[in-house]
């Protein structure tokens, strides 16, 4: 498949949101969270209706339920990203596609992806994160 990126956000900043994706692609709760900022303004949404978290206490409690209910994802995939930066903050907008197997057959999801970063004392962190799914699949 073919990417299209923009390449409008540093690389470090792309090398976390592939960590991100590669631990929902492995469904591993523990690795997701390390790629988040602590504190009370991080917000995590969900595929879901339902999935939204505020504050680092109730995405720690969400998450692990959240991605437990995902397939068996074989591969995730960034179509088209778009982003930028400004002072501290960096963010990007991704369409991945997500792809799972449904017995022999491998299925497809479409997502609309948004990430906020910032530079922290601890180094660089998601402060924000939105996972939708879109109608194409």
């Amino acid at each position: 498949m073919t990417t299209t990126q923009t390449p409008v956000i540093p690389s470090d900043a792309a090398a976390l949101i592939r960590r991100f994706y590669d631990a929902w692609q492995a469904r591993d709760a523990a690795a997701m969270l390390a790629t988040l900022a602590d504190g009370d303004g991080v917000a995590a949404f969900g595929a879901a209706k339902s999935e939204l978290a505020i504050g680092r206490t109730a995405i720690d409690r969400e998450t692990p339920a959240w991605i437990a209910t995902c397939p068996d994802w074989i591969a995730m995939d960034i179509r088209r990203r778009v982003g930028g930066q400004r002072g501290g903050l960096i963010w990007a907008m991704d369409e991945l596609e997500a792809r799972s197997r449904d017995g022999n057959d491998e299925v497809s999801d479409v997502f609309h992806t948004a990430f906020v970063l910032e530079r922290q004392a601890e180094g660089l962190r998601i402060v924000s994160v939105l996972m939708a799914p879109t109608s194409e699949g």
